[in-house]
Formats: structure tokens, C-alpha cells, sequence
């Protein structure tokens, strides 16, 4: 097993085939579109729903409830439905079923003779502003979208793929079908498979947990596994039960209380996950602790979020009023989703690559200013008398002033501060090596270029065991440096030699291995390989990075060339030499001998 959290699958696991990955981001993708539906629906926006004004709409089974009130002028009212009616779905399904103006539903009224069909055909209305949606949405969406980062450059590996869905089902904003979900009985489809998304979440994450501590140690015990199958079993058959109940309109099996049937497997499987990962973070080697320990916090945060959230469902279901667990809602996912990132960006516990990372990082950030002045903008139009926006539009381009030059401002600061945090290590390692390659064309001895270059080549990449080799007629010699079980020389037709010279290109595979290295970087003179630089892992256990094998690339070849140019330097010196030697000895040679 490796020490640290390998880019790709280690020796002894398979990477999952594309087809997975291309499953795994479709997921995805539904699980943020679903939360983009709630956020448009929750702006005040347009939404093409309809409503037929009860309250409440009627109860989800097949017994009566009574209407508490009929909004006047809504069609209820106009069909005669009146507070205090007793009345019921036709179809339990259709209970919560978006509908479309000009769309119908059939309920029963009970009345003295014994029921009365009644069809409601649906009439269009306004969306209705709540923020408190807005916000969560935007902040499950965003849970989501990195989620799916995750997932697209996990090359395979199955624990990151896992993680990466557990935090795309956790970010899906409820269970209920959207309008272009509802059509006939695709409605019931939809339902079951959302529900059965939006409460697979933990075991997602006590998958992703199983197997990340299966990287680690290599451990997976008999007992996890059958408590985990346990788990799906018996989550799997309260699920199947409650949602047979709901659609036939029976009663489940818990009865009124009917979420502990959902909440009670959740909760057991947060736990067991919160169990395992730290587990395997300390049977992680120590060098590599910091960065599991870092994804345990942020997972662990999720999952407190997660109980706070049955908290809420608990004291009422209210996601619209600001209490205290709503708050701390918030900042519990807020926070686990943020160190999440925090430990892909700055600890590379998963690495997305340095330009993945610059657009997660900046979009974000960009999309999260927008959306907090947008609001910021309609809070301010809300306070200024509606009056004097008609009647002049200076006030609005005024705020609209304010609020950009604000933003740019504040964008400047927030962007330079996320430089310093995230990036700025990167800048400058990379600053280095750059400069070190300009002065490098001005080195006159190569012994010196090929020094420096190891030296610096070394420091670049963390100290790693870094070796020069040149190619000669029999094979490639050590110029320079080393590696730990490496050799001093290679034959004409080593495998790594054969490699180069068919490919042109670095190696990074068993056939590196076999010089003890992780990563050889050719020089190249055009198309002739005229030596190659190997790289042993880095001390710290990551992975060379994306960025970093690119610009490693373009040192090699740099460097080659350099040597390359003082070659031919030397070379004419000794030329310029010979025939400096050789014109004096035609000269003393066309002399008279003197006698």
C-alpha cells in the first residue's frame, strides 16, 4: 500500500470503468439541477406552476381532512370547495404532484349523500420570494458542483467516486418531482427514485469511508461490511414500505410519525461512517494524517449538519423561519462543505489540478459575490419608497453604481486572499523554477548546468531524489545526482530508453518503477533523445500534480537543450583549437629547413 492518497487507483485496485464516471456525473448533474429548480422557484421568478388554492391541499392518503381555508377567487372556490369541507386526492399520488395551468386534478368531497368528484384545473400564479430557500439552495448546489469535480478527475478510484456522490445526494434539495418531472405516471418514477437519492446520502459516504480506509491500511473487516450490508437491507425495506404506502395512499409503518422511517437508517449511517473514516485516519501513516484528518473534520461537519437538520424536521419542518438550528444548519454544512475544499485545494487529498482548482476557487467566489449583492440590491430597492424609484430612475443606476464599484472592490480583496491561502505556495515554487530555467542559458560549463539543475529540479519537487542522465552510443550513463536503487547505467535497449525514444514522451508507469523512479522527463534535441531526467516520489507522499508534470516537462527539455548548446560550444572550441594547432603546423611545415 502507498503512504498518502494516490491520483489514481494503487497496484492492487481496479480504476472503475468511464462508464461509472459518466453514470456518477449524470447523478450529479440531476442532484444540482434539482436544487437550480428550488432556488428559480424560491426568487419570486416565474415558475410555470399553477396553483388551485386549498390549505391544506388535502391529506396524502385516502381519509378526509378538513380545509382550513379556500383562498377566494382560486379555483377551489370557484368549484364551490369551502372551509371546512372534508376532502380528499382521488389519487394519493397526485397529492403533491406540480401541476401546470391547465392542468387538472380530481378530488373527493364528503358530503350528507356520500362523495362527490370535483376536478380543479389549475390556474397560473406568481412565484413566491423566500430567501431562506434561495441561500440553501445556492449553498447545496455548490455542495454539489464539488462534488461532481471530485468525481470527474478521480481517474477511477473508487473512494473518491464514492465521496463525490455522497456529497451530490446530500446536496439534492428534497424529494418532491419538479413540473417536467410530473407528466403521467413518470411522476411516481421520479418520486421514488429522488427519495431514494435524497436519503442515500450516509451510505454513500459509509461506501466512500469503507473504502478509503481499504486504501489506506488494506483493512476491511467481515463485521463493517455486514453491518453495512445490514444497513442497505433494512434502510432498502423501511423505504420500500413507506414509499408503497405514500403512493397507495395507506398508512406506513411508522404512521404520523412517518420520517423516522427515512431519518433513523440516515442517522445510524452517518454514525458508522464517522466511525470508519476516522479509523482510517489513524491507521493512516503519520505523514499522511494531516490530510485525512482534514477530510474527516469536513465530512464530520456535513454529518452534523446532517443531524441538525433532522432537528428541524423534528420541531416542525420549518426551513423558513431563522432559529437556531436553522443557523446552525448552515453553518455546519457551510462549514464541512468549505474544509472539504479547503482539503482538496491546499492538502491535495484529492487533486483536481491547478487550473481546475483556480476555476472551482474563482467561480465560487464570483458566484457567491453576485448572488450576496443581488440580494443586497433587492433589499435596498425594498427600503427606498416605491415612489420615488417610478419616479426616478437615477436612484437605481445610483445603487447599481454603488453596488459595482463595492463589488469590484471587495472581489479585488476576497481574490487576493484566496491567492495568498491557496495558490500562493504554488506561484512561487513555480516562479522559481522559472527563473532558474532563464538563468540556466547563461551557465559556461555544463557540469555547473547539470548541478543546478538536479539541485533545483529537487527543490521544485519537495525534496524528491532527482538523477540526470546522457545518452551515449552504448546506452544512458549517470551525469548527475541519483536515485535509491537506481543504477549507473543503462543499456542501449533498456525498456525506460525504448520508451523514450518511441514516445518522446514522460513516463509514469511500471516501466519508471523499474529505475526507481515515479516520473522520467526527456531531454530532447528536435527529435533525438539526448538524455532524461528521473524523479523518485516526493518525501511528503503527494502526487506530482498535473501542473507540476507539465512544467517539469518543459524544465527537462529546457535543461537538455542548454547542455545540448554548450556541447556544441565545447565542441567548436576544441575545433577552433584544432585548427588553430593545425594551421601552425602547416606553417612551420611550408619553412626552409636550414642546413
Amino acid at each position: 500500500m502507498t503512504d498518502h492518497a494516490p491520483a489514481a487507483p494503487g497496484p492492487g485496485e481496479r480504476p472503475l470503468r468511464p462508464v461509472w464516471i459518466w453514470l456518477a456525473l449524470i447523478f450529479t448533474a440531476l442532484c444540482v439541477i434539482q436544487g437550480g429548480h428550488q432556488m428559480w422557484q424560491s426568487s419570486g421568478l416565474p415558475t410555470g406552476l399553477s396553483r388551485v388554492g386549498l390549505n391544506p391541499g388535502a391529506c396524502a392518503g385516502t381519509t378526509y381532512c378538513r380545509i382550513e381555508a379556500v383562498q377566494p377567487g382560486s379555483p377551489a372556490h370557484k368549484a364551490g370547495i369551502r372551509a371546512g369541507d372534508m376532502i380528499a386526492v382521488e389519487r394519493p399520488l397526485d397529492f403533491r404532484r406540480a401541476l401546470a395551468p391547465g392542468d387538472t386534478r380530481t378530488y373527493l368531497r364528503l358530503e350528507p349523500t356520500g362523495e362527490r368528484r370535483i376536478t380543479i384545473t389549475g390556474q397560473s400564479r406568481l412565484g413566491q420570494p423566500i430567501p431562506e430557500y434561495v441561500v440553501s439552495s445556492i449553498i447545496l448546489m455548490l455542495a454539489g458542483v464539488m462534488g461532481g469535480l471530485v468525481i470527474a478527475r478521480s481517474e477511477g478510484r473508487r473512494a473518491v467516486v464514492l465521496i463525490g456522490l455522497a456529497y451530490a445526494s446530500y446536496a439534492i434539495t428534497g424529494q418532491w418531482p419538479r413540473l417536467w418531472q410530473a407528466l403521467g405516471d413518470l411522476y411516481a418514477w421520479f418520486y421514488v427514485v429522488l427519495t431514494v437519492i435524497y436519503y442515500g446520502s450516509p451510505l454513500l459516504f459509509l461506501a466512500g469511508a469503507r473504502a478509503l480506509r481499504q486504501e489506506v491500511s488494506g483493512r476491511d473487516p467481515i463485521g463493517m461490511g455486514l453491518a453495512f450490508w445490514a444497513l442497505i437491507a433494512a434502510q432498502g425495506a423501511l423505504l420500500a414500505w413507506q414509499l408503497h404506502a405514500e403512493i397507495t395512499g395507506r398508512e406506513g409503518l411508522f404512521g404520523d410519525n412517518a420520517f423516522l422511517a427515512y431519518t433513523l437508517p440516515v442517522f445510524i449511517g452517518y454514525a458508522l461512517a464517522a466511525v470508519v473514516l476516522a479509523l482510517a485516519w489513524r491507521e493512516a501513516p503519520p505523514e499522511a494524517r494531516s490530510r485525512y484528518g482534514m477530510m474527516l473534520i469536513a465530512i464530520g461537519a456535513t454529518f452534523l449538519s446532517g443531524v441538525f437538520d433532522m432537528g428541524i424536521l423534528i420541531t416542525g419542518n420549518d426551513y423558513t423561519s431563522i432559529s437556531p438550528l436553522l443557523i446552525a444548519w448552515y453553518v455546519a454544512f457551510v462549514g464541512g462543505t468549505a474544509l472539504f475544499g479547503y482539503a482538496i485545494l491546499r492538502h491535495r487529498v484529492v487533486d483536481l489540478g491547478f487550473a481546475v482548482n483556480r476555476t472551482l476557487v474563482y467561480g465560487v467566489l464570483s458566484s457567491t459575490l453576485l448572488f450576496t449583492f443581488f440580494f443586497l440590491e433587492w433589499g435596498a430597492e425594498q427600503v427606498i419608497p416605491s415612489g420615488m424609484r417610478e419616479a426616478s430612475l437615477l436612484v437605481s443606476a445610483g445603487i447599481a453604481l454603488i453596488l459595482f464599484l463595492v463589488f469590484e472592490r471587495i472581489r479585488h480583496w476576497v481574490e487576493g486572499a484566496i491567492e495568498t491561502l491557496f495558490f500562493r505556495s504554488w506561484r512561487e515554487n513555480e516562479a522559481r523554477l522559472r527563473r532558474f530555467l532563464k538563468d540556466s542559458a547563461f551557465m559556461g560549463r555544463a557540469e555547473t548546468l547539470r548541478t543546478a539543475a538536479v539541485a533545483e529540479i529537487r527543490r521544485f519537487s519537495g525534496g524528491a531524489e532527482t538523477a540526470l542522465y546522457g545518452i551515449e552510443p552504448t546506452g544512458a550513463v549517470l551525469n548527475e545526482g541519483g536515485l535509491r536503487g537506481g543504477v549507473a547505467k543503462l543499456d542501449l535497449d533498456d525498456p525506460a530508453l525504448v520508451r523514450l525514444r518511441a514516445d518522446r514522451e514522460p513516463i509514469q508507469d511500471e516501466t519508471a518503477a523499474g529505475l526507481g523512479a515515479v516520473l522520467i522527463l526527456p531531454m530532447m534535441q528536435r527529435l533525438e533523445v539526448i538524455g532524461f531526467i528521473a524523479l523518485g516520489p516526493k518525501p511528503c507522499g503527494e502526487d506530482y500534480r498535473p501542473d507540476e508534470t507539465a512544467l517539469l516537462v518543459e524544465a527537462a527539455a529546457k535543461v537538455g537543450l542548454d547542455l545540448h548548446a554548450l556541447q556544441v560550444e565545447e565542441l567548436r572550441r576544441q575545433v577552433g583549437t584544432l585548427d588553430a594547432q593545425l594551421k601552425m603546423a602547416l606553417g612551420m611545415a611550408r619553412k626552409p629547413v636550414l642546413t
